[in-house]
């Protein structure tokens, strides 16, 4: 089954143009809520999504910052869904769509990956140091 999950992060913010937008790509299911990001444990929608997944579930999102607030939580929500045997796709970053989770959420993401979180405003890369 294809779910949508659809955030925004106030009460005056409106979620239903990324509901039309997850309806028009075909999910069959979606969660909506207006809660901050900032507590995964505070998203009811999104819990409740996690918990209806089975294994072959794709999990769509319109832009990735509407998942997860920095590439950690992005990391840790891929992961996730991998462990799930489920697939991700974000309409909005043309280069996650269409792979697995896993791939999504290895070790060693691609550089496009950490590239476009790095122009996501919400989205906080950790530093990397050089070392020779």
């Amino acid at each position: 089954m294809r779910y949508g999950y659809a955030r925004v992060s106030s009460n005056t913010q409106d979620h239903a143009a990324q509901v039309e937008a997850l309806k028009a790509s075909g999910c069959e299911r979606i969660y909506s809520e207006k809660q901050s990001g900032k507590s995964l444990g505070a998203r009811q929608e999104f819990n409740k999504l996690m918990r209806a997944l089975a294994p072959g579930d794709v999990v769509t999102v319109t832009k990735l910052d509407r998942l997860a607030r920095s590439s950690r939580d992005l990391h840790n929500i891929l992961h996730d869904l991998t462990e799930r045997s489920c697939g991700f796709t974000s309409l909005g970053e043309a280069w996650c769509a269409g792979l697995s989770a896993r791939a999504l959420s290895s070790a060693d993401p691609p550089l496009s990956m950490q590239a476009n979180g790095a122009r996501s405003p919400s989205a906080t890369l950790p530093a990397r140091r050089w070392q020779p």
